[in-house]
């Protein structure tokens, strides 16, 4: 198991490095650092609940009903990333005003033949909202991916323990490579 207390004091570490440096090259490493200590967390999260998913699987895969309390194992092991990202992202408003000032700024430079000052303007806003809206788009597929499952956990027959036998099954086995 790793020590997460040297795993962040060294991300401390590097953040500091990277705003000391404020170089472009910095700040694609600090990601890519950011994307692999995710990855350390979902690995140790599925270490510390995959017992539990096996017996979950065990019983999806027989006759006997699954209680309130393995439904939530089950809701947290599938989508609790999604609903977590999903309750702390605290920029969604501020994006969709950040779309409005963007679609109000393209608004102005409407013309019928942008010359290359505009043109370059005009690429620049585009970017910026097809960024802006790339973040709007992920938090909502969080939303809906937490809704989906919330609706399809309800009422589970026989086909439907089946298909979740499998998806579990598949995250389980993920965790032995």
């Amino acid at each position: 198991m790793a020590d997460f207390t040297q795993i962040f004091s060294k991300l401390n570490e590097d953040f500091s490095d990277t705003m000391q440096k404020d170089s472009g090259e910095a700040y694609g490493k600090l990601s890519t650092i950011f994307e692999e200590l995710g990855g350390v967390l979902r690995e140790h999260f599925q270490e510390l609940m995959g017992d539990e998913m096996i017996a979950i699987v065990k019983k999806l895969n027989g006759d006997d009903p699954i209680t309130e309390e393995e439904k939530e194992k089950i809701r947290i092991w599938v989508v609790g990333d999604a609903e977590y990202y999903a309750n702390m992202e605290n920029n969604v408003e501020d994006w969709k005003l950040e779309m409005k000032r963007l679609m109000e700024e393209i608004n102005i430079l409407q013309v019928k033949d942008p010359d290359v000052v505009t043109s370059l303007k005009l690429r620049a806003l585009f970017r910026d909202a097809s960024r802006t809206l790339a973040d709007i788009f992920y938090f909502k597929q969080q939303k809906d991916r937490v809704a989906r499952f919330e609706e399809s956990i309800q009422m589970i027959d026989q086909s439907e323990r089946q298909i979740l036998a499998k998806l579990l099954e598949q995250k389980i086995r993920f965790l032995e490579f």
